[in-house]
């Protein structure tokens, strides 16, 4: 599965201090068989090559996209990409909710991205906004998308809380853990959003 991770690049040299705007999304390719926790062991390797080599010459991968456009046709989309914000630090606070919540919260005609994923949060609360295409991903679609990784995330959780009690207990020890997620009622509106963009945010309790 090709996914676009979102890479600050202020580890590298010289671009810590700089003013300006210097994040690209780096390709990570994930090998998605057999089950969550060995997808979840190989998920990490392939994210930390994705974030320390997504800085390239934007002219340069445009032309090489366009190449392999031309070589095997316009179904080649790299347009889905997640920025996971809590790395090193928050830039959003997320209070903890009792229950789940979903709600779209915009629209607009001129889409940024055919799907988007924003992650803001901490160990109590994470907040996933989403920015999708529709004539990519249906609203319908967007929303089950959100839904299973919620449920995806909470069955992992009570599978190893099960199996590794003893690792369990001592990840205790090391951290405070919050609470496990619980999935809630959804809140959306009546009507599907119209337009060929669509926003959503999730914020869900962990």
């Amino acid at each position: 599965m090709p996914l676009r991770l979102v890479s600050s690049n202020r580890f590298r040299a010289g671009l810590a201090g700089v003013i300006c705007p210097v994040s690209q999304a780096g390709l990570c390719v994930i090998d998605t068989s057999g089950d969550f926790a060995t997808v979840l062991r190989r998920t990490q390797g392939a994210a930390l090559a994705a974030y320390k080599h997504a800085s390239c010459n934007r002219l340069d991968l445009t032309r090489v996209i366009a190449g392999v456009v031309a070589d095997r046709g316009p179904q080649f989309d790299l347009d889905v990409s997640l920025n996971d914000r809590r790395l090193g630090g928050s830039l959003q606070d997320v209070p903890r909710t009792e229950r789940t919540t979903f709600a779209w919260t915009a629209t607009q005609d001129a889409p940024s991205s055919a799907l988007l994923l924003n992650v803001d949060g901490s160990d109590e609360a994470v907040a996933i906004t989403m920015y999708l295409d529709s004539h990519f991903l249906a609203p319908a679609g967007g929303e089950a998308l959100l839904w299973t990784m919620e449920s995806t995330a909470v069955a992992a959780a009570a599978t190893a809380a099960a199996i590794e009690p003893a690792v369990a207990a001592e990840s205790a020890a090391a951290m405070t853990p919050g609470a496990a997620m619980t999935p809630g009622a959804v809140a959306v509106p009546a009507t599907e959003p119209a337009g060929n963009s669509a926003v959503s945010t999730v914020t869900a309790a962990s």
